[in-house]
C-alpha cells in the first residue's frame, strides 16, 4: 500500500469532523478518475460520498465506541482501513487511538505523537512529509496533464496510492489524450457556468481525478 494512503487515513481520522468532510470530498475526486487517482478506490470513494466506511470510523471513535469501530473497520473496503486493522487489533489498541484523537482535537502534538509512535502509525512530523511528497506527485501529475505528456502522467500517476488501478484502466496514448480533452471540457464548462452567474473563476482544479475525465462506460 502506498505511504500516501496510511497517513491520509491516520490523519482523516483524526483531525476532526471538518476535516473528515474534506478529506472525503477529495477522496472522491481523487478516486473517480481513470481509475482514480487517488482517494481511494472506489469503494472509499463511495463510502465518503455517501458517509460511509470512512465517516463511519470516524463517528466510532469520536463516540469512543469499539464495537461500532471493529465493524465500521470490517464492513470497510477501502486500502486505507487496512493499516487500521494492522495498528489496531484490540480494545486496548483503540482506547490508545481515541486518546490520541482528543490530543490532536486539543493541540498536544507530544501526546499524539507518542501515542501514534506505539501504534506504528505517522506522527504529525511524518504525516506532514507525507502530505508534501503527495503535493509534489499531484503537481507531477499535473504539469503532465496540461504539457499532454502521456510518459511523465505515467510515471507521475505510478507514485500515486492508485497508480497501478489508475494505470490499468488508461493504458494508451489515445486513452490519456481523450482523458486530458475531457477534463479540459469540464474545467471550461465549470469556468463558463462560473462566469454566467457572474462569479470569478477563483476555483482551482488541483490534482483531479483521472476517472472523472474517463467516458463513462470507463469509469
Amino acid at each position: 500500500m502506498s505511504r500516501f494512503s496510511s497517513a491520509l487515513i491516520a490523519s482523516t481520522l483524526l483531525f476532526g469532523i471538518s476535516s473528515v468532510a474534506v478529506v472525503a470530498t477529495n477522496a472522491q475526486s481523487l478516486s473517480t478518475a481513470a481509475s482514480s487517482t487517488t482517494s481511494q478506490s472506489s469503494q472509499f470513494r463511495d463510502g465518503a460520498r455517501k458517509g460511509g466506511d470512512g465517516l463511519n470510523v470516524l463517528k466510532a471513535v469520536e463516540n469512543n465506541d469499539y464495537s461500532a469501530f471493529q465493524t465500521a473497520l470490517e464492513s470497510a473496503t477501502d486500502p486505507r482501513s487496512t493499516e487500521l486493522k494492522a495498528a489496531i487489533k484490540t480494545e486496548d489498541d483503540f482506547n490508545l487511538f481515541v486518546e490520541a484523537h482528543t490530543a490532536k482535537k486539543a493541540g498536544d502534538t507530544s501526546k499524539f505523537d507518542e501515542i501514534m509512535t506505539k501504534l506504528g502509525l505517522p506522527t504529525t512530523a511524518q504525516q506532514e512529509a507525507l502530505r508534501q511528497e503527495h503535493k509534489a506527485n499531484r503537481d507531477a501529475v499535473e504539469k503532465a496533464m496540461a504539457a499532454g505528456d502521456y510518459e511523465a502522467w505515467k510515471t507521475a500517476v505510478a507514485q500515486s496510492p492508485r497508480g497501478s488501478e489508475i494505470l490499468e484502466k488508461i493504458t494508451t496514448e489515445a486513452e490519456f489524450k481523450t482523458m486530458v480533452e475531457n477534463r479540459q471540457n469540464r474545467q471550461e464548462n465549470r469556468q463558463n457556468r462560473q462566469e454566467n452567474r457572474g462569479q470569478k473563476n477563483d476555483h482551482k482544479n488541483g490534482f483531479g481525478d483521472p476517472m472523472n475525465d474517463l467516458p463513462s462506460d470507463q469509469q
